[in-house]
C-alpha cells in the first residue's frame, strides 16, 4: 500500500528520478497478517543483528531513544541506526546511514490491531515519525470502515 501525494506516476522523468534517488515525500507501508514478532521482540532482534548495545545512550531530537554500536561489533549493518519510542509506545525504527549521493531510508515497525505494520520513508522525515505513524493508522482505520475505497481515505484527509 503506497501513498504518492502529488506524484505523477505516468511521468517517465518522475519514475526515473524516484528509482534513482527515492523521494522524501513517499511513505510505503504494509501489514503482516501472519504471526510475527512483536515490536519488543523485533527491537531485541535488531539490536543483536546490528551489533547494538541494549541500553539506549540518549534521546534524539526526534524524541526517540538511540542505541550505540558495540565496540566489538562485526555486523554488516553496524552503521545503521536503531531507534525506539519512549516507554509507553512500542515503535521500532532502523535507518540506513547517511552517505553521499544516496537517499537513506528508515523502516518503522508498530502494531495496529494485533498486526505488525512496517513503513518505509526517507531518513529526512525521521523527526516526523509520530506524524507518519498517525497518518498510517488513520488510513488503516478508514480502510477498515470503508471497504469500497471511493476516495474517502485519501492522504489529504
Amino acid at each position: 500500500m503506497v501513498d504518492y501525494p502529488g506524484f505523477n506516476y505516468k511521468s517517465m522523468e518522475n519514475l526515473q528520478a524516484f528509482s534513482q534517488v527515492g523521494s522524501p515525500d513517499v511513505v510505503t507501508f504494509g501489514i503482516q497478517f501472519e504471526e510475527s514478532r512483536s515490536p519488543a521482540e523485533l527491537l531485541a532482534y535488531k539490536l543483536d543483528w546490528y551489533g547494538k548495545q541494549t541500553v539506549p545512550h540518549k534521546a534524539s531530537a526526534s524524541g526517540l531513544l538511540e542505541f550505540e554500536t558495540k565496540a566489538t561489533s562485526t555486523s554488516p549493518f553496524e552503521n545503521n541506526d536503531v531507534f525506539a519510542a519512549e516507554i509507553g509506545e512500542e515503535v521500532v525504527l532502523d535507518c540506513s546511514p547517511n552517505r553521499a549521493k544516496e537517499s537513506p531510508r528508515c523502516q518503522m515497525n508498530f502494531e495496529w490491531k494485533g498486526f505488525l505494520v512496517t513503513a518505509g520513508f526517507s531518513r529526512e522525515r525521521l523527526p516526523a515519525w509520530k506524524n507518519i505513524k498517525e497518518k498510517i493508522t488513520k488510513k488503516l482505520n478508514c480502510w477498515q470502515k470503508n471497504t469500497n475505497l471511493n476516495g474517502e481515505c485519501s492522504a489529504e484527509r
